[in-house]
């Protein structure tokens, strides 16, 4: 209820309540139950007020969350690139060291088939 509702409800049981003084007999029995559309107007008031908090608080928690998931979605991809980087690194040094390794048994190969070829030259002699 907003508070022109409410107000309006007020002045309904303020005219109601005017009108039950002017009857005699029965007005116990309806101040009563005055008494208790008041209080149940009071309770919704206080429940309205409540649940709209809640509400809101309910919206901030889902709003922090979303921030809090989106943080560590962006460090998790940051920390993906950088590392996709430093396998690219280190697959090029591999590559690298690789490649001098076949170089360097290519010139051995050579050189044991040179000592091949001048040991036979040698025993021919």
């Amino acid at each position: 209820m907003t508070d022109k509702e409410t107000e309006e409800a007020i002045k309904i049981i303020k005219d109601f309540t005017s009108l039950i003084n002017d009857e005699s007999g029965k007005s116990d029995i309806k101040m009563l139950e005055i008494r208790s559309l008041k209080s149940s107007i009071e309770l919704s008031e206080k429940t309205l007020i409540s649940l709209k908090n809640q509400f809101w608080y309910n919206l901030m928690y889902v709003l922090i969350g979303g921030a809090i998931g989106l943080c560590t979605t962006m460090a998790v991809q940051y920390n993906e690139g950088e590392e996709i980087e430093r396998l690219h690194k280190s697959a090029y040094e591999l590559n690298d060291k690789h490649d001098s390794l076949n170089i360097g048994l290519h010139e051995m190969r050579l050189e044991i088939i040179s000592l091949k070829t001048e040991l036979d030259s040698l025993k021919n002699k």
